[in-house]
């Protein structure tokens, strides 16, 4: 094993101490808050030596990314300062890409989303698409309020988020798309790729209740399906970065095509799109909403089934039986019991629960069903845009969940 060298060990010790006081101080993460740390703490918590930590907390604080504040209680002697960390010192620009229209947000250290930009994009496909992504992260970049500590990007398809290409998107037309290296030369700052329902993973992981477990699957449904799987506090990525593209396993074996030129895969009946088109087929939307943006049509779709509409509501249960499908063989194979789901799918709630639970007790054995706990998630449209700047922070900065 090759020695770290100073600066290696250097800035080990600054992301140690800096990590240290975000987890320990209010509001730093909202499944960590603590209380303000002396410098004396500090080096009790992290091991370093009273005169190393002096170093580090003095740099940090001239970085702005960690101030003092007052006096703590004195223990007989001088009373210890204390240090709390400044969340905006830093900004971090979040995009999610998989919607009808690209989202982004400024989000500080401690994840809060400042500020908000959306850029339409409907039926634009390779450059046309990412001629919007320029357009969002320009706008987003002369709104931060503070240097910008990087890019973290969350988007649809099969990512390779070690050399931050996107190996295939196939609702943009994507293929061998090396945006991570592009972004970091057009804009001079690091940049962080992710596939958008493994970065929801990470936001879910991050911001969940306290929980025994380490595992998670997180199910994400929009323009399509995909799922990210946290096992031991890590995404797990597979041997070639495509694990949870659940949205392309086939559901119905004579199903509608599939954008990724299979047929009946689970997209061609659970997806936004899907609900919308089988909801014009049965007649419960009219067909020339379909141009209309697509979170207006599933609205119409939400309130026809808060109505009562029994076919559509018909419609929800079979598209939670689908999910269920999925979620059972993964349940099965995994031995994750720690499911959610996120996405617009959410907002029907019961009787789309009802259909996944039904499948799942179907599949799987009952004393396995049993421990499966399947819920929705919290943080509803901004999981992506969280869950990218939370690995953005933690690359960085070296502040972890």
């Amino acid at each position: 094993m090759q020695k770290a060298t100073r600066q290696q060990l250097k800035n080990h010790n600054e992301q140690l101490v800096l990590g240290t006081i975000f987890r320990r101080t209010p509001g730093s993460l909202p499944s960590q808050a603590g209380q303000p740390v002396s410098r004396a703490d500090l080096s009790r918590l992290t091991g370093l030596t009273k005169t190393t930590i002096s170093e580090i907390v003095a740099e940090l604080i001239e970085t702005g990314l960690v101030a003092e504040t007052g006096l703590g209680a004195s223990g007989g002697g001088k009373p210890p300062t204390l240090l709390q960390p400044n969340p905006n010192a830093r900004q971090v620009i979040c995009l999610d890409l998989d919607s009808a229209e690209f989202r982004g947000a400024l989000a500080n250290l401690n994840g809060e989303l400042q500020h908000r930009i959306n850029v339409p994009v409907k039926d634009l496909k390779g450059e046309a698409a990412l001629n919007r992504v320029f357009v969002l992260i320009d706008s987003l970049r002369s709104a931060a309020s503070a240097p910008l500590l990087g890019i973290g990007i969350g988007t649809p398809g099969l990512v390779n988020a070690q050399t931050r290409t996107i190996l295939q998107a196939v609702n943009l037309k994507w293929t061998d798309l090396d945006l991570g290296a592009r972004l970091e030369a057009r804009y001079n700052c690091p940049v962080y790729l992710q596939n958008d329902s493994h970065a929801a993973a990470i936001a879910e992981y991050t911001y969940r209740k306290k929980s025994a477990s380490e595992n998670l699957i997180l199910v994400k449904s929009g323009q399509g399906i995909g799922a990210g799987i946290v096992i031991n506090g890590e995404i797990f990525s597979g041997d070639g970065s495509g694990s949870g593209e659940i949205g392309h396993i086939q559901v119905e074996e004579n199903g509608l095509p599939c954008s990724c030129g299979k047929t009946g895969c689970l997209e061609t009946v659970a997806s936004n799109r899907a609900l919308i088109s089988q909801a014009v087929r049965l007649g419960r939307i009219d067909p020339q909403m379909v141009n209309r943006p697509e979170h207006e049509v599933l609205l119409l779709l939400t309130e026809a089934y808060r109505r009562g509409d029994k076919v559509v509501q018909d419609l929800i249960y079979d598209t939670g039986r689908h999910f269920g499908n999925i979620l059972s063989n993964l349940a099965i194979i995994l031995n994750i019991h720690q499911i959610v789901i996120g996405g617009p799918v959410t907002t029907f709630g019961s009787i789309l629960m009802d259909g996944i639970q039904k499948q799942i007790q179907q599949q799987v054995f009952p004393s396995v069903a049993r421990q499966i706990q399947v819920s929705f998630s919290r943080l509803e449209e901004d999981s992506v845009m969280l869950g990218v700047g939370a690995l953005v922070v933690s690359k960085e900065l070296g502040i972890h969940a």
